[in-house]
């Protein structure tokens, strides 16, 4: 007569992610610049930088859904706003014109004949970049390849220097906080075709390098 066998199924931990050195976009307030001009008539402006060096992103089927993905709480219309034609980040290339572009998400205009496009490189104040190398004064961060393989919106929200925040910036006092109507803390991915920098000190860009035992800085600031 046999023994009875017994099986005892566990649950799974994910490891933990490693935990590379990490930087923070410089908010304008402490550029030696300073805080930027909004429009006429406006409070506030995006606190938008540019990665070196300068290329588009086309914002392929993939692209549009990772990026919807990484803020679940978002409609769909409500994330479409994000790659408006007269907004930050697909500024002249984005919906919302006359000429039409394919939008996988909402599943609108798939026969349409292009894309958005990010004419830029981008990433927002407050922004965390972790560190691949620092050559000549500058950061070469981790980026979403959009030449690889695309991965989950679990892997890029694991990784808080994978996406950042949307944010405004309020002249003159230069405090940072969510764009109007904003209640979701918009996040965009850190998409680059190419490996990009970013200036550890300039006049118009710089980077804070963070203490790595302490918890990380949020996006915002109260001026």
């Amino acid at each position: 007569m046999g023994l009875p066998i017994s099986i005892t199924f566990g649950t799974s931990t994910p490891p933990p992610v490693p935990m590379p050195q990490l930087w923070m976009v410089k908010h304008d307030l402490f550029l030696p610049r300073g805080v930027r001009t909004p429009p006429e008539g406006l409070r506030g402006c995006p606190e938008i930088f540019r990665f070196t060096p300068q290329h588009s992103i086309e914002m392929t089927e993939g692209c549009q859904k990772l990026w919807k993905a990484i803020n679940p709480r978002m409609t769909g219309l409500e994330w479409k706003k994000l790659l408006g034609n007269n907004y930050a980040f697909c500024n002249g290339h984005g919906y919302f014109e006359e000429t039409p572009l394919r939008d996988y998400v909402n599943r609108l205009d798939l026969n349409a004949g292009e894309n958005p496009r990010m004419p830029y490189c981008y990433v927002m104040g407050g922004a965390i970049l972790a560190e691949k190398k620092v050559v000549d004064g500058c950061l070469y961060p981790e980026y979403i390849d959009v030449n690889q393989p695309l991965p989950s919106a679990e892997y890029v929200l694991a990784r808080p220097w994978l996406s950042y925040v949307v944010v405004n910036v309020y002249s003159p006092s230069g405090s940072v906080g969510g764009v109007p109507a904003s209640i979701y803390d918009e996040r965009v991915p850190l998409f680059a075709r190419m490996p990009i920098c970013f200036p550890i000190s300039s006049y118009d860009r710089a980077l804070v390098k963070l203490d790595m035992s302490k918890p990380l800085p949020g996006p915002y600031l109260v001026a």
